[in-house]
């Protein structure tokens, strides 16, 4: 894991600090990540996390309990997987991912194109059609991961990490200068 410092949350920040990194590129969905693939010539893919989708569902729940506890159920599937086969070698982790998980991805795609989830019942605006525009419009890099053994379904890892720094970050918010943010940024780096 590697900490950089930016002034700001503009698109270039990733595209300079990624400028010479090939990989896998693991996150949410924000902008900046957005075809990260194509601007750097696919030396980076980017794949999407579950668990920050599984929480933009979850956020719904009073409003459309139905459909949050059908999705939240798919999802869950995933993560069952996930936990039987973690101990796996690749390929068998690979194999189970494109036979088990893609099944469930199928489902969900089925589930967000029913009835249940139609104009009439989720309108398009509210927080679930939100939500379900999410992992419709990041359906591609949500499912990167049976493509390859490597990647993790969510990076819940790197963001309980990432409490710690924005712990210190809002403790020291206003204290230091562009000098003390890259300072920062390095000494996480080495930690």
């Amino acid at each position: 894991m590697a900490f950089d410092f930016t002034v700001s949350r503009h698109r270039d920040g990733p595209d300079d600090v990624l400028e010479d990194f090939s990989g896998n590129l693991i996150g949410d969905c924000w902008s900046g990540f957005q075809k990260i693939n194509v601007r750097s010539d696919s030396r980076i893919m980017f794949a999407a996390c579950w668990a920050h989708a599984r929480r933009k569902i979850d956020e719904c729940r009073s409003a459309f309990p139905l459909q949050v506890a059908k999705l939240e159920s798919l999802i869950g599937m995933l993560y069952d997987i996930e936990d039987q086969i973690k101990t796996l070698d690749e390929a068998v982790r690979l194999a189970r991912r494109q036979s088990l998980s893609r099944h469930v991805l199928d489902q969900i795609d089925a589930y967000l194109s029913s009835d249940a989830m139609s104009t009439l019942n989720v309108l398009p605006k509210s927080n679930l059609g939100i939500a379900a525009s999410y992992v419709r419009n990041h359906r591609d890099a949500l499912s990167r991961f049976i493509e390859d053994p490597s990647i993790p379904i969510d990076n819940n890892d790197c963001e309980q990490l990432m409490k710690r720094v924005a712990t210190g970050r809002k403790n020291g918010l206003f204290k230091g200068s562009l000098a003390a943010g890259e300072r920062a940024a390095n000494l996480l780096t080495i930690i």
